[in-house]
């Protein structure tokens, strides 16, 4: 998890969306993939692909307990992103 998130950060995004993916392969179980979607979502949005990064972002809601609250803010601000992306597209 830290190392795709450590290349997401140094702009190797196709690497560390690959990790990300190979990793819920591996996962013993359901209960920490949302971990995963959410740190993929946030690699998409680094990369500025805001619908695929809300996409990951709806999928990480859908498996989290309820209290992560972090998640709310990203499908927000992907939303926003798109919104304004749309706007500039029409003028």
């Amino acid at each position: 998890n830290l190392k795709g998130i450590a290349m997401a950060k140094s702009g190797s995004f196709a690497s560390a969306e690959k990790l990300y993916k190979n990793a819920m392969k591996f996962l013993p179980g359901e209960e920490a993939v949302y971990k995963l979607w959410f740190n993929l979502g946030l690699c998409l949005k680094m990369k500025q692909d805001y619908k695929k990064a809300l996409y990951f972002f709806e999928k990480a809601k859908s498996s989290a307990p309820g209290d992560f609250e972090k998640v709310d803010v990203q499908i927000r601000n992907m939303k926003d992103n798109l919104a304004k992306s749309e706007g500039s597209k029409r003028t």
